[in-house]
């Protein structure tokens, strides 16, 4: 199928309703940006395939001016023997609506859909998401988008490439059926670990069903009859133990036979628990009487009495002793004023002395000069100053500091032996009431004052006779419920066994119905790897075909001036097809599965348009026998431009080609090198130019060939 016309209104730049003329060998599309190139591109694939997922979803393809509110593309195809088909997409933004006529066949709806499916791309029909299918293909082979030039080569993983390449050259449906597959494996996998899981109860119950039989074998075997009592001398017995029985025990054949000893070895077993327990009490006791603490003679009063009175004693002579030590601070001060007033009367004294004339040096004055000097003299002489009332002071804070420590002392002890005594009382007391206490527990009729250690030895001894006849008696007991456990295991055997084999039974079909599970788990597995297998060779043959031209294509442009050579390089991992693009210099054997890393972004998207158009001139079926490269010189260097030209001049033989370019220059350059060879192809020019909220204005016109008589030069 060939593009031969497309009718736009309402998309995206497009407001008012445009006609082109796409049924030229080559169509140049040239207008600068923001006119409305990509629109139109844009338009063939939303026409056809109903989204243009870059953009979103219809909200945002519908012209903010469109005169009707919706967009609306026609296309016409035409097929190889001159039949048209006619395709008209609308949506309001949120509906869309799909017409298909072809000869005199009209079809809406689903049915359009799916005939456009069987038209443009059979596989879709039998794909899980159709419509993604048909999108796929058409975005990797024949629509080259301007801003996602590298997505093939930027894909998430080396899977996804191969899945993306497998789905272009046809095992697309057999990936979709590995991964159903995959899906229902793992589906009946978890299945069956399921029903595994419910045979675990089934399993654990077989297991104790012959435990219970081992269990009641062992017990029927067992047969104690030496030692072992009557079933009515052991009631008796235990009567006369005075344990709590019924008047008249059933009999050993009764239903109600092992109940009633079962009971009645538990009231044995708690006699017995409480008779240990008053031994016990009375071992206690007599360690007791064994440690009975003394109780002072001394009353506590009498020394609480005499601590009060060293303390107060105390207090007093602490409170003489600093009235002394405050009185002979007074004295030592009064002392040092004394000492210091000496000192300056004879320091003016000598002063004095040595200023003494006939008149006074201070008021000038005639004075008795011999009794003036002799005064004098008697001043500076110093004078034993008597320390009479400082000594005395100081030895009587002696002692009453030796008395202070004495009444501490007395004191100290004092409180100390109060303190001793209290403890003894209270140990005394406790002593008391743990005695009290164990008496009462024993319930004897007995002061603790009049209690003897024959008292406690007689109730030990009694209670160790007690213990041993109950334990005795309970272990007769314990035999004869085992003898009566045999009789009744006997018909508990074959019960036991019939629900054993049911069990058994129940558990081996589980098992098998398992086995058999995880036996198609497995042929499933082996299935599924084989046809994992068969699809990823197919899709590496198909590459090694593509390969060779795609290494021709990309000589062509040429972009790097080392890693001159391309390779996809295929690989199986876990069963799994993997795509790595490779790029090689064979001057220096240098390669790299990452051309990101060696290549610049021009380099790298003269790789991705390389790939793009050995895919397109390679594969067996595309959607439209077209390529549509929207602005290929905003992502290539002028260098490599010209030789994506040579490769666009010679793709338009095989291919219906639709170029777009903002640069006027090198869409005059693509018009010359993609004119027409000869009379039959056709090379076509659109303008876009003059915007307005209306759209573009629109100028398409034809190229024409050129026609040169052949000159022949004659050599010299």
């Amino acid at each position: 199928m060939r593009l031969k016309s497309i009718d736009i209104g309402g998309f995206r730049g497009f407001a008012s309703r445009q006609k082109f003329d796409l049924s030229a060998d080559a169509t140049v599309i040239v207008g600068v940006n923001g006119l409305g190139k990509t629109s139109l591109l844009d338009a063939i694939l939303w026409g056809l395939c109903g989204k243009v997922d870059r953009v979103g979803d219809d909200a945002k393809l519908v012209s903010l001016y469109s005169e009707t509110g919706e967009a609306r593309i026609s296309i016409e195809l035409e097929s190889q023997s001159g039949e048209l088909t006619s395709i008209t997409r609308s949506s309001d933004g949120s509906k869309q609506s799909i017409q298909l006529s072809t000869g005199e066949m009209d079809f809406k709806g689903g049915s359009a859909d799916a005939r456009l499916y069987e038209l443009c791309w059979p596989d879709a029909i039998s794909a899980s998401d159709s419509n993604a299918s048909l999108t796929s293909a058409f975005v990797r082979s024949v629509y080259l988008q301007q801003d996602r030039v590298r997505d093939f080569l930027d894909a998430s993983s080396d899977q996804d490439r191969f899945n993306i390449i497998s789905e272009l050259v046809g095992t697309g449906r057999l990936t979709e059926l590995q991964l159903q597959l995959e899906r229902e494996r793992n589906s009946w996998t978890r299945a069956t670990t399921q029903r595994k899981t419910e045979g675990k109860p089934l399993l654990d119950r077989v297991a104790e069903l012959e435990r219970q039989l081992q269990k009641i074998r062992q017990s029927s075997e067992t047969l104690d009859e030496e030692g072992t009592p009557s079933w009515s001398e052991w009631w008796t017995a235990a009567k006369g133990l005075g344990i709590i029985s019924p008047a008249d025990p059933p009999s050993a054949a009764s239903v109600e036979a092992s109940n009633s000893l079962n009971f009645a070895i538990q009231e044995l077993q708690s006699a017995g628990s409480q008779s240990e327990r008053k031994r016990g009490i009375g071992v206690s006791l007599r360690t007791l009487l064994d440690e009975k603490p003394n109780r002072p003679e001394v009353s506590i009063d009498e020394l609480r009495l005499v601590n009060e009175k060293a303390e107060a004693e105390l207090n007093d002579t602490r409170t003489k002793l600093d009235f002394a030590r405050r009185q002979a601070a007074e004295n030592r001060r009064l002392q040092i004023e004394t000492r210091e007033l000496k000192a300056q009367q004879r320091a003016l004294a000598q002063i004095a002395l040595m200023l003494l004339g006939d008149h006074c040096p201070v008021c000038e004055q005639s004075y008795d000069h011999e009794q003036t000097k002799s005064r004098l003299e008697r001043l500076v002489i110093p004078e034993e100053t008597a320390l009479t009332s400082a000594t005395e002071t100081s030895d009587i804070v002696s002692e009453l500091a030796i008395e202070e420590e004495k009444f501490a002392k007395f004191a100290m002890d004092a409180k100390k032996l109060l303190d001793e005594t209290r403890a003894k009382i209270a140990s005394y007391s406790k002593w008391q009431d743990e005695v009290t206490r164990a008496i009462s527990d024993l319930e004897l009729e007995i002061l603790a004052s009049d209690l003897k250690s024959s008292h406690i030895d007689e109730i030990i001894s009694s209670c160790t006779r007690r213990n041993a006849e109950l334990l005795a008696h309970r272990k007769a007991g314990e035999r004869l419920s085992l003898n009566l456990a045999r009789e009744s295991a006997k018909s508990r055997i074959a019960t036991v066994e019939t629900e054993l084999q049911g069990g058994k039974t129940e558990l081996e079909a589980h098992l098998a119905a398992v086995t058999s599970r995880e036996a198609t788990g497995e042929k499933t597995s082996l299935l599924l790897d084989a046809l994992r297998e068969a699809a990823s060779r197919v899709a590496v043959d198909r590459l090694r075909q593509i390969e060779p031209f795609f290494q021709r294509v990309y000589a062509r442009i040429d972009p790097h001036p080392a890693f001159r050579i391309v390779k996809l390089a295929t690989r199986f991992s876990r069963g799994r097809g993997r795509l790595d693009t490779e790029v090689y210099d064979s001057l220096e054997s240098v390669r790299s599965d990452n051309p990101s890393a060696v290549l610049s972004s021009s380099q790298l998207n003269a790789l991705a348009v390389s790939l793009f158009l050995s895919l397109n001139l390679t594969l067996p079926k595309l959607p439209v026998e077209a390529a549509l490269l929207d602005d290929p010189i905003q992502s290539l260097d002028d260098i490599n431009l010209l030789g994506l030209v040579d490769l666009l001049r010679r793709t338009k033989d095989k291919r219906q080609l639709i170029v777009s370019t903002h640069d006027a220059r090198f869409g005059k350059l693509l018009a010359r090198k993609l004119r027409p060879g000869n009379k039959i192809q056709r090379t076509s020019v659109i303008e876009l130019f003059g915007w307005s909220r209306r759209g573009p204005e629109v100028r398409q016109y034809d190229i024409q060939s050129e026609h040169s008589a052949l000159r022949l030069v004659r050599a010299s």
